[in-house]
């Protein structure tokens, strides 16, 4: 009869690492042996999630999780990731809309969250209603100084009356440090923030005014990775930070538009050529950011059908064209004589269009295509990402496109990754996505 086999504790553990996010498989794995016990609960706790009520009251699960933290302390050291989110139950949830908002979330409640967990790396709050986007990410870091990941997704805020203007500062801002903070080294190297829910004056009041106080607070100089998700009128507001915070940059995505609704978008009565120059404006911006190892385009407004978007210009002149002025613009900033980004190795696209309207962009992706695998110019570059928001698969006048809503998420799939076959001819990954689109047009 043959010995057992006995694995190393190393074996064991990479074993019980690959059931990452199966935490009923993980929960069964920490009951087999006094061994396997530390590793599953690594995993188990690794990100833990926070309900709480838009009032700030603590939810049942909330409390529980403490009730655990407090009879077992060395589970707070194992949580990695913390989300702080918005409760699932009817009970704790309140309506939220453009015009009345629930209960505001103070921000002290995100820094009695995250405390319990002293060894907390990233921090997600996701659709709560927040009274300062400053303050919310002063107390977080406050809290847990050694953060390196902030994320602020789908984050509301009330509307103003009047709507404030936020005014773009005339020269590029300079990062002066706060001398009660200056000593303490910067450990924050990723800033999300993706579909603030807010008007558009509101929402570039608050995205500034976080740029302001993380330069104040020194985080700025630390950051690696930059991802501006939540419209145009965002992105533009740390433009004058990128001369500062540039260089060190490594990834960077951002919101562009050129079709946009009147009432949220960013602009308001611009001709077709202001709106071009606006992409290119952005595009520009990006050239302080030389060593970009990965860049994001999160693209809304691609008019595949100009029958339905009539309605989406606030000026009559202007009318709905089918262009891929995007991934032109994209292509003049690559091909200039002086390599803007020589270590890019990914690009990615989020983009809410129909499979028929990139389709329109054959010879855009080809001139783009032929930039990038030019391997005296894009040596490393590797990786092409595309996931399409399909119109017509959810709200707005795109509804009735029976041809779009009758397509499964592989079929969409299917025809764009025929689209972009022409990079992985040409030796490059090629990663497609599609999802429903969930919004009239943002």
């Amino acid at each position: 009869m043959m010995a057992p086999i006995r694995l190393a504790q190393e074996v064991i553990d990479s074993i019980i690492d690959y059931l990452h996010g199966d935490v009923k498989s993980l929960s069964n794995c920490a009951l087999v042996s006094r061994s396997w016990t530390p590793r599953a609960q690594h995993n188990i706790f690794a990100e833990v999630t926070l309900p709480f009520r838009s009032d700030g009251i603590p939810t049942a699960r909330f409390t529980r999780i403490q009730g655990i933290v407090q009879q077992h302390p060395e589970i707070a050291l194992m949580p990695r990731r913390v989300r702080i989110v918005a409760s699932e139950e009817v009970a704790d949830r309140v309506v939220i809309g453009l015009d009345s908002f629930a209960p505001q979330w103070d921000a002290s409640y995100a820094s009695s969250a995250v405390q319990l967990f002293p060894k907390i790396r990233q921090v997600a709050v996701v659709d709560l209603a927040c009274q300062s986007l400053p303050d919310l990410a002063e107390s977080i870091i406050a809290a847990v100084p050694a953060v390196a990941a902030l994320i602020f997704d789908s984050v509301h805020f009330s509307d103003a009356h009047p709507e404030p203007v936020w005014t773009p500062p005339q020269n590029p801002v300079t990062l002066t440090v706060n001398e009660a903070v200056a000593h303490r080294p910067a450990s924050l190297r990723k800033l999300t923030i993706r579909n603030l829910q807010a008007r558009h004056g509101v929402a570039q009041c608050e995205s500034f005014a976080l740029a302001e106080s993380l330069a104040r607070r020194g985080e700025l100089s630390s950051l690696v990775s930059l991802e501006l998700l939540s419209g145009p009128g965002v992105t533009q507001t740390w433009l004058p930070f990128l001369p500062s915070i540039g260089r060190q940059l490594q990834h960077c995505a951002i919101a562009i538009n050129d079709v946009v609704r009147d009432d949220v978008g960013f602009y308001r009565n611009l001709t077709i050529e202001h709106l071009r120059e606006k992409i290119i404006e952005f595009y520009n911006a990006l050239l302080a950011c030389p060593n970009l190892r990965s860049l994001g385009i999160k693209y809304d407004g691609v008019p595949s059908y100009a029958e339905g978007l009539a309605d989406a210009y606030e000026d009559p002149a202007i009318t709905p064209q089918i262009s891929p002025f995007f991934l032109q613009a994209l292509s003049t900033l690559l091909s200039r004589a002086e390599v803007p980004f020589p270590e890019l190795e990914t690009l990615a696209f989020d983009i809410f269009s129909t499979v028929e309207g990139l389709a329109l962009c054959g010879d855009a992706w080809t001139a783009l295509r032929d930039i990038l695998c030019a391997r005296e110019r894009y040596p490393r570059f590797r990786h092409l990402r595309v996931e399409l928001e399909e119109m017509g698969s959810g709200y707005g006048p795109w509804r009735e496109l029976q041809a779009v809503r009758s397509r499964n998420a592989d079929a969409r799939a299917g025809l764009l990754r025929a689209q972009l076959r022409m990079f992985e001819e040409s030796g490059i990954t090629v990663s497609v996505a599609t999802r429903d689109s969930q919004y009239w047009m943002m």
